[in-house]
């Protein structure tokens, strides 16, 4: 009952779905934030002179968040899919 770790990953079960659910909101507000931290990474950035220019380790740091939070998602959502596929 509840979650299992299944391939290093945890993963829920069908009776935990109203958990499973909760999670996808925390999940979705994570990417949320991410992103609203990129995009003032973003506007912080001094305006391009057209020559090749290289990410900041902190702007790397705020891309690795955003994809962390999208990756986290998805897999939350194929999770609260498949668990609805069940019922």
């Amino acid at each position: 009952m509840g979650t299992r770790l299944l391939g290093g990953k945890l993963s829920y079960e069908a009776t935990a779905r109203p958990q499973l659910t909760a999670d996808v909101g925390v999940a979705r507000l994570k990417l949320a934030q991410a992103r609203t931290q990129l995009d003032l990474a973003v506007a912080d950035l001094p305006a391009s002179t057209g020559a090749e220019e290289m990410a900041t380790p902190e702007l790397m740091s705020v891309l690795f968040d955003v994809l962390s939070a999208k990756e986290g998602l998805d897999r939350l959502e194929a999770q609260l899919g498949a668990s609805g596929d069940r019922r």
